[in-house]
């Protein structure tokens, strides 16, 4: 089995209504689709990247592509620690290789006929709680917005901040409408320093609900002051993109907990490592995602179901317009808790002819 062609679609959905936080603001979702084949089977991806975030952007994974295509076409992609040391040639750019890691995993799994979840280990938890993101919005139209989540079941909420006073009344007004026991994680996105979280913090009154606090700063050495004087738990984000990272977070003490995203680490094969480390060492972790559709939540919500996480990550799919003629199949989500068909392969489908045209391809 060899690795004889690479295409690359352009999907784009609207939010159904635009999403802010503490770095940019979205009206829609842009990301590409891989197609890894090789011969009859073929595996999907989805792939996107905010640049303000990671420094990636949806043209940048596309250029990164042009490189690493040529890399492992002729490989075998049931060898993906290989296909890995090739791409790793090329620096960075995890959000470009994990479309090819994630094409692969889906791609051998249809292969040998059985759910991509059991070449991870296999299942250990077939329906879990999920997060609901909550933007940045006026006092009352969040607490309008959280109330509406609460009916339909969703426990969990990860609230977007940029560390305002007038957020902290946004936060304390928003958990007096939680039930007592729901998860909160706060996400400055690292909007803040060390004094300004401090000072967010001190101002909050839980009410009963499990705070989180997500990536408070830009620096490990900032969010490790932060960490020292914090009431609540510290989950570094941005901060993990490799287990090289996520070393420098443990020994350095910048987090209680740390999230691991498919698109910002590289893909299954480099989050299952990081998420072994973290075990090893006592780190619990989140499985979150980026900005996608319900294919690419459908794949983070894969390596969820083969893990045990604290908090299981934004279900962003939700927040996009109804796109099921474009992705028929994949990650169901009712009263706030995620499910997944037990299917060869990531269990999510594309309607290819939904997308048009390849924008790229790569053959032998």
């Amino acid at each position: 089995m060899k690795i004889n062609r690479i295409e690359a679609y352009k999907l784009e959905i609207p939010f159904l209504e635009r999403i802010v936080t503490s770095f940019t603001s979205y009206d829609n979702m842009e990301a590409l689709v891989v197609k890894v084949s090789a011969g009859e089977h073929f595996g999907v991806a989805e792939t996107t990247a905010v640049a303000s975030h990671s420094g990636e952007s949806v043209g940048s994974i596309l250029a990164a592509l042009e490189h690493l295509a040529p890399l492992v076409l002729g490989e075998d992609p049931r060898e993906i620690r290989k296909i890995h040391e090739k791409m790793n040639h090329i620096d960075i750019n995890n959000a470009a290789k994990a479309a090819i890691d994630i094409a692969c995993h889906d791609l051998i799994s249809k292969h040998y006929n059985v759910p991509l979840a059991t070449l991870l280990g296999g299942v250990v938890q077939e329906n879990f709680d999920t997060e609901h993101l909550v933007p940045i919005k006026p006092i009352e139209e969040t607490v309008a917005y959280t109330k509406k989540l609460v009916e339909e079941g969703y426990k969990i909420f990860e609230l977007k901040v940029k560390g305002s006073k007038d957020d902290v009344k946004r936060v304390q007004a928003t958990l007096d409408v939680l039930e007592p026991g729901s998860d909160v994680v706060i996400d400055f996105n690292r909007a803040g320093n060390a004094l300004t979280v401090g000072r967010f913090i001190n101002a909050i009154d839980p009410k009963q609900c499990n705070i989180f606090i997500e990536q408070p700063t830009g620096t490990l050495e900032e969010t490790a002051e932060v960490r020292k004087n914090s009431r609540f738990p510290i989950i570094a984000d941005e901060l993990i993109k490799s287990l090289r990272d996520t070393v420098k977070v443990v020994n350095s003490g910048a987090g209680d907990a740390i999230s691991i995203k498919l698109l910002v680490v590289g893909g299954f094969l480099p989050a299952m490592e990081i998420a072994s480390y973290a075990t090893a060492m006592g780190i619990p972790f989140r499985v979150d995602d980026m900005c996608v559709s319900r294919h690419g939540n459908t794949a983070s919500y894969v390596l969820a179901s083969a893990l045990h996480s604290i908090v299981n990550g934004t279900s962003t799919s939700t927040l996009l317009a109804d796109h099921e003629d474009i992705v028929p199949e994949g990650v169901s989500i009712d009263n706030g808790i995620a499910s997944l068909k037990q299917q060869p392969g990531i269990g999510a489908t594309i309607d290819f002819t939904k997308l048009g045209e390849a924008i790229a391809k790569w053959s032998l």
